[in-house]
């Protein structure tokens, strides 16, 4: 049914971003708060039994994860005109301004290396947004926190799909 399929594609996201965060040795309230978010934005878990399973502070995390929504690079955006230098980092500043707790940005974060992961699986158009607010945003946010395993695979996979000739090229040279 599509109720359990929506439970599983949930359940999968919240896991596999709640890996990247506990990689990274996280506290288990920020790992269980990855894990949650899904299921509590997709109103598949009430918050009530998200509380209960994995305690008040997960569950408030999740919630406010929840708030914090996409940060995208905007509509008026395309890949032909990237964004200058400044306005990136005005956008970096402002995230990191608008969220209440900087555990937010590191989950944040991780949820974005997992779309990229998948990109792959997304439409060109939306895969163009996504890569390129990657390269624009969310890379050099994690350089400047100081998250170097998420900066790295972020400029990455951004650098895969958005230069695919290049990535093949140089992906070459380094087998040689």
């Amino acid at each position: 049914s599509s109720g359990a399929e929506g439970w599983r594609q949930a359940e999968a996201q919240g896991a596999e971003t709640a890996g990247i965060v506990a990689a990274l040795d996280a506290e288990r309230v920020i790992i269980a708060g990855a894990l949650l978010q899904p299921l509590l934005e997709r109103r598949l878990l009430e918050p009530a039994a998200a509380a209960s399973a994995f305690g008040q502070a997960a569950s408030d995390f999740a919630a406010e994860l929840g708030r914090l929504g996409e940060f995208r690079t905007g509509a008026q955006w395309s890949p032909e005109s990237s964004l200058s230098g400044a306005q990136a980092d005005a956008l970096r500043r402002m995230l990191l301004a608008v969220v209440t707790d900087p555990r937010l940005v590191l989950v944040r974060l991780a949820d974005q290396l997992r779309r990229m992961r998948q990109a792959r699986d997304l439409d060109e158009s939306t895969r163009l947004q996504n890569d390129s607010a990657t390269r624009e945003i969310y890379a050099p946010l994690a350089n400047r926190l100081g998250i170097w395993q998420l900066k790295w695979e972020l400029e990455d996979l951004a650098f895969r799909w958005l230069e695919p000739a290049s990535y093949r090229q140089i992906a070459g040279q380094l087998n040689e």
